[in-house]
């Protein structure tokens, strides 16, 4: 039994099992049930559907919960308390970040193949960060982008959205200096004022919480509120449904 190799003794398993013959030793050694028998339960549960499972922190899984979302809700009641913003007077900000070289697409080889390679750009690529603004009303503000650079190459641009902004940053990420910049350009498309605010969404990244971005969206007279902690993958609407979508179409162009 032991000079049998391991897959030859799975598929053993399998055509044992699949014929309805009693073979405990596939229980006593691999502590699973065989396949054929995943199989066949699968097709008695057609609610069933294999999933792959999101890497979600231990942070993340204990802070979204209902006291948190709660506690957000009347914090949000509390802001349309004080101002009815419209839809249109509402935005919503987050920023990710994208490989400049995209993972392979999975490809069909012929069984037994060792290696199988796909051409890129290069073996691996660099971050470029991307902050976007949308909301309900179907409304957008063209994106700002951070590169990876001491200086933008302008080059760079190629193809972007009319009306996109590009800034250099070494760590290829936002900071707080760059944030006012950001709150800048906003301003330029939504004309915020004392006698017409602007709500704006976002997490609580360091950088929107930084003293010069909060001065300045006060001086355009814009109300800010943070997304409690850990809870962007679920509260924040880029998050949930637009970056995913996104990214699929980046890779794909």
């Amino acid at each position: 039994h032991s000079l049998i190799p391991t897959e030859v003794r799975k598929l053993v398993y399998s055509f044992v099992l699949g014929n309805g013959i009693k073979c405990p030793a596939m229980w006593h050694e691999y502590h699973t049930a065989g396949e054929d028998w995943f199989t066949s339960f699968m097709k008695r549960n057609q609610c069933l559907s294999l999933r792959k499972a999101e890497a979600t922190s231990q942070a993340r899984a204990a802070g979204f919960n209902y006291p948190v979302v709660h506690s957000y809700q009347d914090t949000l009641g509390g802001v349309f308390a004080r101002h009815q913003y419209p839809p249109d007077r509402i935005i919503n900000i987050d920023e990710t970040s994208n490989q400049t070289v995209m993972a392979p697409e999975t490809d069909v080889a012929i069984r037994g193949t060792k290696q199988v390679r796909q051409t890129t750009g290069a073996e691996r690529g660099t971050n470029v960060s991307m902050i976007c603004f949308g909301n309900a009303a179907r409304g957008f503000i063209p994106p700002a982008y951070v590169f990876p650079l001491k200086n933008v190459n302008r080059k760079s641009m190629n193809n972007s959205i009319p009306g996109s902004i590009a800034f250099a940053n070494g760590t290829g990420w936002f900071d707080g200096n760059i944030m006012v910049d950001v709150i800048e350009h906003v301003q330029k498309y939504v004309q915020s004022s004392k006698e017409n605010p602007f709500l704006i969404i976002w997490d609580n990244f360091s950088a929107h919480l930084d003293y010069l971005v909060v001065k300045k969206a006060k001086e355009y007279g814009m109300e800010l509120l943070t997304l409690p902690p850990h809870t962007s993958h679920e509260l924040q609407p880029l998050d949930v449904s637009v970056f995913v979508a996104l990214k699929k179409y980046i890779k794909a162009a």
